[in-house]
C-alpha cells in the first residue's frame, strides 16, 4: 500500500512537471511568435521607408493646363492591378477622381442593376490597396465639366452608365456621346478615387522669370527634359518658339559650305539628345527671318531684332549664293566665322 502511495506520488509530480514544461514551452514558443510579429512589422517599416512602393500607381503623360499642378484634365497612365491604363483627372482635392478614357471593353446594358454588377466583374483584378473606391461617374461629376457653352472636354465624349438615377423614375442617366440621355444602350467607364499623395504631381514645362506671360522677350525657365535652362520668348501665337539664352555649349563649329550644314544639323541633335519631353513639338535652329524680321537671302545681312539675340551660333538658313549657314556674329547676320549652337523650341501656348 505504501509502495502504490508512493507510485502515485511520483506519477503525479511526473505529471505535474510535463504539464508545466509545456506550459513553459507553449509560453516560449507564443513569445517568439510575438516577437517574430513585432520584427517582421518593423521589417516592413524600414523597409517601407526604403522603398515606399514598389511601383508608382500612376504615372503623368499629360499636363493639361502646364500649371505644374493636378488638375482636371490631367492625363495618367495608372495600374489599378491588372495593367496599366489611361485615366483622365475628373476631380482634384485631397482626394482625386480619375476616369478611364475609354469604356472597359466593349459590353453593353440596359439596367443601371446589370451596369453595377458588370462595374464589379470587370473590375474584380483592381487590387492595388491605394485605390478607395471604384464608381462609375456621377451626373454632377459630368455636369461639372460644361463650359459657358455647354460643351464638354473631347476627352470625356464615349458612351457609359453614370451612378445616378432619373428623378421621374426612367432609369440610370447615362453619357451618350458628349450629352446627357437614359434611353440607350451603353458600356462601364469606371472612376477611381486616389488619395493625392499616391498621384505625382506635374512638372511644369515653363516658369515665367521675367516680363509678360507670353510675351517676345520674356524670359522662361523651362526643362526640355536634361534640366532647367533659361529661354527667351522669340515668337509668340498658339505656339510658342522660345529661344535658348545662350549656346548650348561651348563649341564652335565651322560649316563653310551648305553641305558642311549637314555638321550643324547632327550637332543640334546630338546636344539636344536629352531634350525628351513629349510637350516639345519641334527643336531647330532659329531662322533669319526670325532674328532679323527679313529673310537674309532676300535682305542681305541685317542687324538683330533684339540684344538679347546677340550671341556666335549657325541658323537653320543658307546663305543664296554658297558661302555656307548664315549664322549670327555679335549683333548681326554673316557667314564667315565659326559659331555653335543655340536651340529653339516649339511648345503649345497651353504649355506655358
Amino acid at each position: 500500500m505504501k509502495l502504490t502511495n508512493k507510485g502515485f506520488a511520483i506519477t503525479s509530480i511526473i505529471y505535474s512537471m510535463l504539464v508545466l514544461f509545456l506550459a513553459l514551452l507553449l509560453l516560449i514558443m507564443g513569445n517568439l511568435a510575438n516577437r517574430k510579429v513585432l520584427f517582421d512589422k518593423e521589417k516592413s517599416d524600414i523597409l517601407s521607408k526604403i522603398n515606399p512602393t514598389s511601383a508608382p500607381f500612376c504615372i503623368l503623360e499629360g499636363d493639361k493646363d502646364g500649371s505644374g499642378t493636378i488638375s482636371i484634365g490631367d492625363q495618367y497612365v495608372c495600374n489599378p492591378g491588372d495593367g496599366n491604363k489611361t485615366f483622365y483627372v475628373l476631380e482634384a482635392g485631397d482626394n482625386i477622381s480619375l476616369i478611364m478614357s475609354e469604356n472597359i471593353d466593349g459590353e453593353t446594358f440596359n439596367e443601371g442593376s446589370e451596369a453595377d454588377a458588370a462595374l464589379l466583374e470587370k473590375t474584380k483584378g483592381w487590387t492595388d490597396s491605394r485605390i478607395n473606391s471604384i464608381t462609375h461617374p456621377t451626373l454632377q461629376q459630368l455636369e461639372n465639366q460644361f463650359d459657358s457653352y455647354g460643351r464638354v472636354p473631347a476627352w470625356l465624349y464615349g458612351h457609359y452608365f453614370t451612378s445616378t438615377e432619373e428623378e421621374t423614375g426612367s432609369g440610370r442617366y447615362r453619357w451618350e456621346g458628349n450629352y446627357i440621355d437614359y434611353i440607350s444602350s451603353v458600356g462601364i467607364r469606371p472612376v477611381i478615387v486616389v488619395s493625392k499623395s499616391d498621384i505625382p504631381t506635374p512638372t511644369p514645362f515653363c516658369i515665367l522669370e521675367d516680363g509678360d506671360a507670353y510675351a517676345v522677350g520674356s524670359i522662361y525657365s523651362c526643362n526640355p527634359g536634361d534640366g532647367y535652362k533659361t529661354f527667351y520668348v522669340l515668337e509668340t501665337g498658339d505656339n510658342i518658339s522660345l529661344i535658348m539664352s545662350e549656346n548650348i555649349d561651348n563649341e564652335l563649329l565651322t560649316a563653310d559650305s551648305i553641305n558642311d550644314g549637314a555638321e550643324v544639323d547632327e550637332a543640334l541633335l546630338e546636344k539636344t539628345a536629352g531634350w525628351t519631353d513629349s510637350r516639345i513639338s519641334s527643336i531647330a535652329l532659329p531662322t533669319t527671318e526670325q532674328l532679323t524680321g527679313y529673310d537674309a537671302n532676300e535682305r542681305g545681312p541685317n542687324e538683330l531684332l533684339y540684344s538679347w539675340l546677340e550671341g556666335y551660333y549657325y541658323t537653320l538658313d543658307n546663305e543664296s549664293l554658297g558661302g555656307g549657314r548664315w549664322r549670327v556674329e555679335g549683333n548681326y547676320l554673316d557667314y564667315f566665322s565659326s559659331a555653335g549652337i543655340r536651340p529653339v523650341i516649339t511648345v503649345s501656348k497651353s504649355d506655358i
